[in-house]
């Protein structure tokens, strides 16, 4: 089994590119923020104690990450392998991910040190509520206004994606998840391919990578 792992700052292209890879190769797209958001939406004990923390751009307790993704790559649908987007975010939860074992793992960081770039991109995406499909208002926007492509449900911008939101993000990224990235460049397999191209370009960087 495959498993990738897309890393980058919120606004990347993480679950663009993600969902590519499964169409490609039918490697299961894995976001733990979807997992996270379906527990929010249910109103589960779990959600209820997670929301304050979504809305506010932080980060949830690495134990409960780690259980959340653990369930998900035991379920039947991950057969051949999966991308992981959103997870690990900390060398507690890399190192954790070490203790489920595949045959191939390939670390891709998408990389973008451009954070006016990233507060744009992300101010301009919406979301489908029913499928989970993701649209940028400026440059890959809906057929139909307000509509999905792919159900013809309604889109709609994520509570977290407002600015202030995005800037703590981001924050916490530098602060956390950067020197998690270090445990993987020690290890001498982490690719890095340039985030601030089209997302036409960066999507054949990472199939080279992983053909």
């Amino acid at each position: 089994m495959t498993r990738i792992i897309l890393f980058g700052v919120p606004g990347s292209g993480k679950g663009t590119q993600a969902r590519r890879l499964e169409q490609k190769f039918g490697y299961r797209h894995i976001s733990t923020g979807d997992l996270i958001r379906t527990e929010v939406a249910g109103g589960t004990p779990l959600g209820k104690q997670v929301e304050p923390i979504l809305a506010q751009g932080g980060y949830i307790d690495d134990a409960v990450m780690v259980e959340m993704v653990r369930q998900r790559v035991e379920r039947s649908d991950v057969r051949d392998g999966y991308v992981l987007d959103g997870f690990p975010r900390t060398l507690g939860q890399a190192r954790s991910l070490a203790g489920l074992e595949v045959s191939r793992e390939i670390p891709i960081l998408l990389d973008i040190d451009d954070e006016e770039l990233v507060v744009k991109r992300i101010l301009s995406r919406v979301t489908c509520a029913h499928c989970g499909a993701v649209y940028n208002l400026e440059v890959s926007p809906p057929v139909k206004t307000g509509l999905c492509d792919n159900c013809g449900k309604q889109l709609i911008r994520r509570d977290d994606d407002s600015e202030d939101a995005i800037r703590e993000r981001l924050k916490v990224y530098r602060e956390r998840t950067m020197p998690m990235l270090d445990y993987y460049r020690d290890r001498g397999d982490l690719h890095r391919v340039n985030a601030a191209q089209s997302m036409d370009q960066v999507a054949a960087a990472i199939e080279e990578i992983v053909s």
